[in-house]
């Protein structure tokens, strides 16, 4: 049986990964929290306290606990939170036991320098730096699009936050503002889609330094019109240009303004030559149709 350490577990993709991690008899996952608080929030799976500052004793925790992969799921919001992720990374490198390193990710493709929120300038930082680790730690970071829980919450199982504010599709109002012209292919991937393309890839003998994996491919218009059908009326839809809107706008590092750029960069769609999807076949994932379908439920 294998340790896993997932590091920032105690929601999103970290918390589902170690929910289906702890239901395969190959793995033993753990859970790295600076939070003592986190230890109810999973009943299966015990939680350990690290303090990220400590490199060195990092390293022997992980090396107590036999942890063979790391799994990061730190929400990189600023370069304080990339430190963490970066030391995490360093104390994994020198844990005897410690081989594999999963960066926390789970996005876009990178922009342009101009066009990159704080966090995304915290991540390249990261990934840098694990970068400087290799090869003493084999790691990969995981870009996969748009992920697409909020489409289907509350109905669809989720571990994810609500969006804190609203993301093209207003449901209660039944508006839409769409960047471009709306037929712009992007990815999107399902929370636990994500989950069990990172249980299997844990067996692979050899990891890319970026991996790609979605749930599906689709546009925003293919979106709305699900979303007119789930309601059963046609909804008010405003196209706009989200570089034009970002340059007119006094709202700095406002995400949805940013998204709608990258979605019309082209960088919310991700490629499929080395994905996993490609190596995992079998693995079925969810349809943007069952997604907004889970909705409809409610």
């Amino acid at each position: 049986m294998t340790t896993i350490a997932i590091a920032g577990a105690t929601g999103g993709v970290g918390k589902t990964i170690a929910e289906l991690l702890s239901k395969n008899p190959l793995y033993r996952p753990i859970i790295l929290s600076r939070s003592k608080s986190a230890e109810s929030l999973h009943a299966k799976v015990p939680v350990i306290a690290v303090d990220y500052n400590d490199v060195e004793g990092s390293a022997k925790l992980l090396e107590s606990h036999a942890v063979h992969t790391v799994i990061s799921t730190i929400r990189v919001s600023s370069p304080e939170v990339a430190l963490s992720e970066v030391n995490l990374a360093k104390a994994s490198a020198k844990s005897p036991v410690t081989k594999r390193f999963i960066a926390s990710d789970f996005g876009s493709m990178l922009p342009e320098p101009q066009y990159q929120l704080p966090f995304i300038q915290a991540r390249i930082q990261a990934f840098e730096a694990l970068r400087e680790l290799a090869p003493a730690l084999e790691f990969t970071t995981v870009r996969c699009g748009l992920i697409a829980d909020f489409l289907g919450m509350p109905g669809i199982a989720s571990h994810m936050r609500p969006p804190p504010v609203v993301f093209w599709f207003d449901r209660e109002k039944q508006t839409a503002e769409i960047p471009g012209t709306g037929n712009e292919v992007i990815a999107y991937a399902y929370s636990y889609d994500i989950a069990r393309f990172v249980e299997a890839a844990l067996g692979l003998p050899r990891w890319d330094e970026e991996t790609t994996l979605f749930s599906g491919k689709t546009t925003f218009n293919e979106i709305l019109g699900l979303l007119e059908k789930a309601t059963g009326s046609k909804w008010a839809v405003t196209y706009f240009d989200p570089l034009a809107k970002l340059t007119k706008s006094d709202k700095k590092f406002y995400p949805p303004d940013y998204y709608s750029l990258y979605s019309v960069q082209g960088l919310m769609n991700v490629a499929e030559d080395k994905s996993w999807n490609k190596q995992f076949p079998d693995i079925k994932t969810t349809s943007v149709e069952e997604i907004v379908g889970a909705w409809k439920g409610e």
